[in-house]
């Protein structure tokens, strides 16, 4: 199983900030499961690759669109941005 999850930000520097949240849990991931994250302008472009269970599949896209959010969160938080 795979997809790609293409997320939108407000500037290529609020994209990279995220993606490079995001690295040390596709540096963890297990040999059935690979993450390849990567900043495309805007936005931040997810490939995950599942060799494993459905369950598996969608347990790391929620993991990833949770850290996704949390880490956008964060910088609205550092900013003082009410979002």
């Amino acid at each position: 199983m795979r997809t790609r999850i293409t997320v939108n930000f407000n500037s290529k520097r609020e994209a990279r900030a995220v993606a490079d949240a995001l690295t040390p849990d596709n540096v963890d991931a297990s040999k059935q499961v690979r993450v390849k994250t990567v900043v495309r302008g805007k936005a931040v472009e997810a490939s995950v690759n599942c060799y494993g269970r459905l369950e598996t599949f969608i347990a790391t896209v929620d993991d990833l669109l949770s850290c996704m959010l949390a880490a956008e969160k964060t910088l609205h938080a550092v900013r003082g941005e009410v979002k």
